[in-house]
């Protein structure tokens, strides 16, 4: 017995009640006792309650995968609510949420169902119903000749066979009684059996926990006429057999043995639909216990073959049978009719767009035909390694493309009787887009005209055959310059004031695949103002790099590039560029670091441009003056033990005769660099010596030093 149990709200994941909406809607602990698998049920109606303060209700379904497609709640289909059940793959599963009230299950294949419902603090559950069949029926028929034996009572004419039983205790004795029928050609009409006592049974097998016995009563049976016969079975054990309303020590069981009188004949047909191919049959006939010797095929264009596995070919396209008649060693006839359904070959065709630019979806028009006196069922695309799709109505084909080259797009079409045409293959190309260089010069209103740059690119190599579509003035600035749209790929145009004006470009490639880039054009002013500030203009070290701000104006837009000459001494050394300065940009620059003299000074100029013509700039120039920076020197120091007396460092020096003060800095040693060995314990120290000058330029060192113990 197995049972599904939930908890109650607010406990192992049950959320507490949280209102009427959502997942937290509580509940009691409920128990349902769950049906086998095997014990399946098609259809019912159930009730899914509203009483007791009840808010939600629910329908759990479980079914072979088969069903699902023609499962329906109250005669709605419902197989997209199903998923595929995570322990088998052959089951799917689904939870239908339900309103109270009445509701109807029905499917062509057997499932089992739970009905539930959650309140706050409330819930009920019931199995929603079950079928109640012998999964291990008690009498078995198995036919003396063969290997294996079947689980119904079944045999042929003349057939020997023997009756087995499978029990769920040990009887004492066996009666096997087939009610006087006249057709049974051997074995007693009625055999009384007595088991031997150890032990009785023949084997044992378990099955759903329980253990079976299993009996072969050791008669032979044969039955000379087909038809189906009563049995039965009449047990005795020492243990009473209860049915639930009384207790008896035997128990009858009853069937029907089916005698067969006739082989059934079967073929597998294989062929392609088409006219042209050859169709493959395969005998598949069962004679029921005695081979098959003959054959004989009737087609329905006259034809006839004596051969097992023929093979065949019509003249024509059209529908045709293929008649088996399967006769064994006795005589037995068994007869069956195969339909062939042939036709001729479809023609596929389709187009593809003229403009195949990357990145987008391409639409391939499907354009097949299907031969006289058919109809075409599936088109199959393979659009190279990019999707396969198979379609079933004569639709047209969309596919996006996200990478360029070249693809194969293939086509098969198959008609309604299965007959699959050749594959049409044709190429796309699929292009790349212009990637686009738009330039917009540095420009002032004094330079005159402007000219624009193009330096786009395209995967392919066709740049020659680019096509230019220029706008200068797309937020409509006034005045306008002198043209508003050119094709050239570098114009020129002229401005005649300052402002920002709205600039694009648009490029159409050799094939037709498009890309456009703007952006804000600026006419700047003519008169740019040079300026920067020299930051701690007064205490400017040589061992550390002077750093100035830049602080240029003009009087409309933006200045486009600076160039600064750090030493008018040696301009070409000392000379950078900058060509997307900003305001309040700091610029560096480290001198050679010196000792000696004192100070020096350097003669700095910061040339501004708001175009690139020379009317379109200012210059300024600065004295920064440098101070001499110390240059300390610190040899490596002896170790010494941790008794030892302290020790004065004299490993430290100022190298470039450089006035200032020094200090001592580092575990167990003072200001003044006195090492006691004693504070700073065993082990390894650093020891920094620093040294600084009255303007605060400054130079140190480290070094360790290794307390033994």
């Amino acid at each position: 017995m197995v049972a599904q149990f939930c908890t109650t709200q607010g406990t192992d994941g049950n959320p507490n009640f949280g209102g009427t909406g959502g997942n937290s809607i509580g509940g009691d602990p409920e128990m349902i006792y769950l049906s086998p698998i095997e014990q399946t049920i098609s259809k019912i109606t159930l009730y899914s309650a509203s009483q007791n303060a009840i808010i939600q209700s629910y329908i759990n379904v479980i079914i072979k995968k088969e069903g699902v497609a023609s499962f329906k709640l109250d005669g709605v289909n419902r197989a997209s609510a199903f998923g595929v059940h995570p322990r088998d793959s052959d089951y799917s599963f689904a939870i239908l949420s339900v309103n109270a009230g009445s509701h109807t299950l029905e499917s062509d294949s057997g499932y089992n169902a739970i009905a539930y419902g959650f309140g706050n603090a409330e819930s009920y559950g019931y199995n929603a119903g079950t079928n109640v069949i012998d999964l291990n029926p008690p009498v078995k028929i198995t036919n003396e000749f063969s290997d294996a034996s079947v689980n119904f009572s079944a045999t042929c004419i003349n057939s020997p066979f023997r009756v087995n039983l499978a029990l769920t205790y040990q009887p004492q004795k066996i009666v096997v009684d087939f009610l006087g029928t006249s057709n049974l050609s051997s074995g007693q009409n009625k055999l009384t059996y007595t088991p031997p006592n150890t032990p009785g049974y023949d084997s044992t097998y378990v099955s759903n926990g329980k253990t079976f016995y299993y009996y072969k009563v050791p008669q032979s049976y044969r039955f000379n006429a087909a038809g189906t016969y009563p049995v039965k079975i009449t047990t005795t054990t020492d243990l009473p057999q209860s049915d639930g309303c009384s207790s008896t020590n035997e128990q009858e069981i009853t069937d029907n043995v089916v005698v067969n009188d006739a082989p059934v004949a079967e073929a597998d047909i294989s062929y392609t639909g088409c006219r042209t191919d050859a169709i493959n049959l395969t005998d598949k006939s069962d004679g029921k216990g005695r081979p098959v010797v003959r054959w004989l095929w009737n087609f329905s264009d006259g034809t006839t073959s004596t051969q097992q596995n023929p093979s065949k070919t019509f003249t024509a396209s059209g529908n045709y049978t293929a008649k088996l008649t399967a006769i064994t060693d006795y005589g037995c006839i068994g007869e069956i009719i195969k339909n062939i359904a042939l036709s001729d070959k479809a023609t596929p065709a389709f187009s593809i767009p003229d403009t195949t630019c990357v990145g987008n979806s391409f639409t391939f028009k499907n354009l097949s035909t299907a031969p006289s006196g058919t109809t075409m069922a599936k088109w199959s695309w393979v659009l190279d390694t990019v999707a396969t799709k198979i379609n079933t109505t004569n639709e047209d084909v969309v596919q996006q493309f996200v990478k360029t080259g070249k693809y194969q797009i293939k086509l098969m079409v198959e008609t309604s009787v299965g007959c699959k045409s050749d594959t049409l293959v044709k190429e796309l190309n699929v292009r790349p887009y212009p990637q686009i260089g738009l330039v917009l010069p540095d420009f002032c209103l004094a330079e005159g005209a402007a000219r624009f740059s193009d330096t786009s690119k395209i995967e392919d190599g066709t740049e020659a055959d680019f096509k230019y579509e220029w706008k200068f003035n797309l937020n409509n600035t006034t005045p306008a310059p002198n043209i508003l749209s050119s094709t050239a790929k570098n114009p020129n145009v002229t401005y005649f004031n300052v402002g920002i004006y709205r600039t694009q470009l648009k490029l159409v490639s050799k094939y037709g695949c498009i890309d456009s880039a703007a952006g804000d054009f600026t006419v700047n002013g003519s008169r740019p103002r040079a300026d920067f500030v020299v930051l701690r203009a007064d205490s400017i070290c040589s061992n550390v790099a002077v750093q100035i701000r830049h602080t240029s104006t003009v009087d409309f837009g933006n200045i486009t590039k600076t160039e600064l000459i750090w030493n008018l001494v040696d301009s070409a050394a000392y000379r950078t560029q900058d060509d997307n300065p900003a305001n309040n940009k700091i610029y560096q620059k480290l001198y050679t670091n010196f000792q000696q003299p004192a100070s020096k000074t350097y003669q700095v100029r910061l040339v501004a441009y708001s175009g690139n013509a020379s009317v379109c700039r200012d210059s300024i120039m600065k004295v920064v003056t440098v101070n001499q920076s110390p240059k300390v020197g610190f040899s490596r120091m002896p170790g010494i033990c941790l008794d030892a007396v302290p020790r004065q460092i004299t490993q430290a020096t100022e190298q470039g005769g450089v006035a200032g003060a020094f200090v001592y800095t580092g575990k167990g040693v003072n200001a003044t660099g006195l090492f006691d060995p004693k504070v700073s314990d065993t082990g390894t120290y650093p020891i920094q010596f620093r040294y600084q000058t009255a303007l605060g330029c400054a130079d140190s060192a480290t070094m360790p030093i290794t307390v033994w113990p």
